[in-house]
């Protein structure tokens, strides 16, 4: 990197914040009390997203950057793993995942883009002798609706016969619509002194 990149200048700071000369909330951190601002800045980086704000956009992603620094940098000390090897993993695995770019192989659509990205995933696992028919599981962690459209999509994969869509709910015709639907089932379940994220978590756990 040159003696100027902003790249290496981020990796100084975030480095020096942890010294005893830094910040103590900073030198207080471990890879699991950084979990809950990993989850609130990845959600304020999806809402400048949404709201379509590039300028948000590219401050809320530094913070989310901040976070893989921050990790990086603590696993560093421990002589662990760093954001190069971080960083140099990534990039083996774009190329390697990417044959029809880096390679012979071909693909024409995204669809065939992401067929080849699953293929060479299944040989991955295969070398590293994990059996081939085994999913990852879904990470907990997953806000509900999210949790649930993956588990649809899981279902979906596999041919699986999804759960029968009411009648009542084929006159959604917009996004504003289904909000509104939507808002009306929390406030169903607020009603019975239910959590809407919990049950929809449990119901979507409990079909895959």
């Amino acid at each position: 990197m040159e003696k100027n990149d902003p790249i290496e200048a981020v990796l100084k700071t975030v480095a020096y914040l942890r010294t005893p000369d830094g910040c103590p909330w900073d030198r207080a951190q471990t890879h699991v009390s950084l979990q809950p601002c990993m989850m609130e800045e990845c959600a304020e980086a999806l809402q400048a997203i949404d709201a379509g704000d590039e300028s948000a956009m590219a401050e809320e992603l530094g913070d989310v950057l901040l976070q893989v620094l921050l990790h990086a940098q603590i696993a560093s000390e421990r002589g662990s793993f760093n954001f190069s090897s971080i960083a140099e993993q990534l990039n083996q695995k774009l190329i390697r995942r990417h044959p029809h770019v880096f390679g012979e192989a071909s693909a024409e659509h995204a669809a065939d883009a992401l067929a080849r990205w699953q293929a060479v995933k299944l040989e991955e696992k295969k070398a590293k002798g994990i059996a081939l028919d085994s999913e990852e599981p879904l990470p907990p962690a997953l806000p509900a609706l999210a949790y649930a459209s993956a588990a649809i999509r899981r279902l979906e994969k596999k041919g699986q016969v999804l759960p029968a869509i009411p009648e009542e709910f084929n006159g959604i015709d917009s996004e504003k619509a289904l909000g509104g639907t939507l808002f009306q089932l929390v406030q169903l379940a607020r009603s019975k002194g239910w959590e809407a994220e919990r049950a929809l978590r449990l119901y979507a756990r409990s079909v895959l």
